[in-house]
């Protein structure tokens, strides 16, 4: 599913129009966060997302609602921040509940799953009290219980104490790994991530561009299968068709051969009709003789492309270890499971 502008906003402003909602409940600072909540709209309409995302956060600090959490996922995705879009839209989820339709819900969780193969999380072993800056942005505050989620991709990670950045390094986070930074004990610095498998950005990039997908060997194989067994049945029909046709014609050649004996016995006919009907006999008879030779070809590939399909689900059936078989009895009835070992 691509996050184009365009799609967002489709899905955006149906929660945009819908979220009066969102405030709706009694507050001292529910009309100021209403107001900020209108000028993060015009910014989102306006493909402002840096400074949509920041206003939609004004909002909920001022007045929190998990409604919010989609809109700030949306932004977030648009702008390639993972992270921080996996974060909002799990934290929509859990707020919303059963709040949320079964059909938005399974939407979601498709995408989540996409975008922890473009995250992983910073581990934080810091004393209590140290500020842990991601890329220039405060992250959070040690103890920072279970991690901070980041894209994919190399992020400058510095752990402040007392105003000193004891520990400001390059980390690389890969998909679905943990990293570790570390300022406690023999760990001290330490900057450590499992290996990544796969690159999962350029992998769910390349996935966009062709959303056909990748087919299973065995599909191939039973298509492959199929394809072999119409052609089969497709030239054995064609073949018996010819066939046919050349014994229909053969048999109007022999009539009209009959026919031409009885008006020259000797084969000297002069006139002109009977010239034509010697003539019609030998075109039929040449005819009938082509097409028993073509049909009889054609027909003889169908019939070993069949020989040849059955063959293989043969090979395959006998290769099958177990099967479920119906079973039936009196006033009963149901499926065995039948091995073959």
């Amino acid at each position: 599913m691509k996050w184009s502008a365009t799609f967002c906003w489709v899905i955006f402003s149906v929660i945009a129009t819908s979220s009066g909602d969102c405030f709706a409940d009694g507050g001292a600072d529910r009309d100021q966060a209403k107001k900020i909540f209108a000028e993060a709209v015009s910014l989102f309409k306006n493909e402002n997302y840096e400074t949509a995302v920041k206003k939609f956060r004004d909002a909920h600090n001022l007045y929190p609602t998990w409604k919010l959490q989609y809109n700030i996922g949306q932004c977030e995705m648009i702008l390639k921040h993972y992270g921080r879009a996996l974060d909002g839209f799990e934290r929509y989820l859990s707020g919303g509940g059963d709040d949320i339709s079964e059909e938005r819900q399974d939407e979601i969780q498709r995408e989540l799953s996409r975008l922890r193969d473009l995250t992983g999380t910073l581990m934080v072993d810091a004393p209590k009290g140290t500020r842990v800056l991601v890329d220039g942005d405060e992250r959070g505050v040690a103890p920072v219980v279970g991690g901070i989620v980041l894209a994919v991709g190399e992020h400058n990670v510095a752990l402040v104490r007392r105003g000193v950045a004891e520990y400001d390094e390059a980390v690389m986070v890969r998909g679905r790994t943990d990293v570790l930074v570390a300022l406690s004990g023999d760990d001290k610095g330490l900057n450590v991530a499992a290996p990544a498998t796969e690159q999962a950005v350029q992998e769910w990039e390349e996935e966009e561009e062709d959303s056909k997908g990748e087919e299973m060997p065995g599909e191939l194989e039973e298509e492959s299968r199929s394809k072999m067994a119409g052609a089969g049945w497709v030239l054995a029909g064609v073949g018996g068709a010819a066939l046919l046709t050349g014994v229909i014609v053969g048999g109007v050649s022999v009539s009209k051969a009959g026919d031409f004996e009885e008006a020259c016995p000797d084969k000297e006919c002069l006139n002109e009709s009977d010239l034509d009907r010697k003539e019609q006999v030998d075109n039929l008879s040449l005819g009938a003789d082509v097409l028993y030779g073509i049909g009889a070809v054609v027909a003889t590939t169908g019939v070993i492309l069949l020989i040849v399909n059955i063959k293989k689900e043969n090979e395959e059936s006998r290769r099958a270890k177990l099967a479920l078989v119906p079973t039936v009895g009196p006033g009963s009835g149901g499926l065995m499971l039948e091995g073959r070992f």
